[in-house]
């Protein structure tokens, strides 16, 4: 799983063969994702809780 953070977009890649992955989702906010059995065994993630979880909250006094 990847965050991108600057595209506001969550992407998953499952299916490892070598150096590259056989599947890569792009996810938004408002979506859920269901994490591949393998790595996750069924974990739902809220795209936006996770786009959000490092970014500064508002009045916290960092930039």
């Amino acid at each position: 799983m990847i965050v991108d953070r600057e595209h506001d977009r969550l992407h998953v890649l499952t299916d490892p063969d070598g150096a590259e992955y056989a599947a890569h989702r792009v996810h938004s906010p408002g979506e859920s994702v269901v994490l591949p059995a393998s790595p996750g065994a069924g974990v739902v993630l809220d795209v936006e809780e996770v786009l959000g979880a490092g970014r500064p909250q508002e009045g916290s006094g960092q930039s």
